[in-house]
């Protein structure tokens, strides 16, 4: 379980890939077309949350069945998307380090500006890959007419379940090369025969019987 401060949204963001810098005047319209370029990259999944102290845990799973059932249990959901991490870091923070690092390029999402303790960005370790997100809210943060859980599940404790399906960079691809000359073992293969010179060859005098 993990505490941070909310102040109009939280975000899950790939520390490797993300661009933080947009502009020195940056306002709230330009971190928000900042932000939706950044997520259709699968850089960044954003929510919003009140301004107050928020308790959040994550669930990392590769099974589809048990996303499913998960994202049933806790229906929900709030957000959702999808984020790539090619070195395995991601980094929970909110709106005030994010600004920080839009307005001021040599910051960075864990360095800059002195924050409150209870808002200073949180760094996840994970398993390389792509994981699909959903963010999962419970009693008040809820949408209406969605199940927050049972009084028994531990969602209920937590504000926010954020559920992250992890799909495995696959194996890279080694296309295979044919060298000339070389068969493959145990098969026969009939040479090639151009049929026009066979012919020709096979009667000289055919080409000018034709004219």
């Amino acid at each position: 379980m993990l505490s941070h401060s909310g102040r109009e949204y939280l975000a899950l963001v790939d520390i490797a890939t993300y661009a933080p810098f947009v502009a020195k005047t940056a306002d709230h319209l330009d971190m928000m077309v900042h932000l939706d370029s950044q997520t259709r990259a699968l850089t960044v999944l954003s929510w919003e949350v009140p301004e107050r102290a928020l308790r959040l845990q994550f669930v990392i799973t590769g099974k589809d069945r048990t996303a499913e059932r998960m994202g049933f249990s806790y229906s929900s959901i709030v957000a959702s998307g999808s984020i790539r991490t090619m070195e395995g870091e991601l980094c929970l923070t909110g709106r005030d380090r994010l600004f920080d690092c839009a307005r001021h390029r040599t910051h960075d999402l864990l360095r800059g500006r002195a924050l409150p303790r209870d808002a200073r960005p949180v760094l996840l370790s994970v398993p390389p890959g792509i994981y699909g997100a959903q963010v999962c809210g419970h009693g008040s943060l809820a949408r209406p007419g969605g199940r927050t859980g049972s009084p028994g599940d531990s969602g209920a404790k937590a504000d926010f379940t954020v559920i992250l399906h992890h799909y495995p960079h696959p194996a890279p691809r080694i296309a295979p090369i044919r060298l000339p000359g070389l068969r493959r073992f145990g098969v026969e293969e009939e040479p090639f025969v151009n049929t026009a010179v066979s012919s020709l060859h096979a009667d000289p005098t055919r080409r000018w019987r034709q004219l």
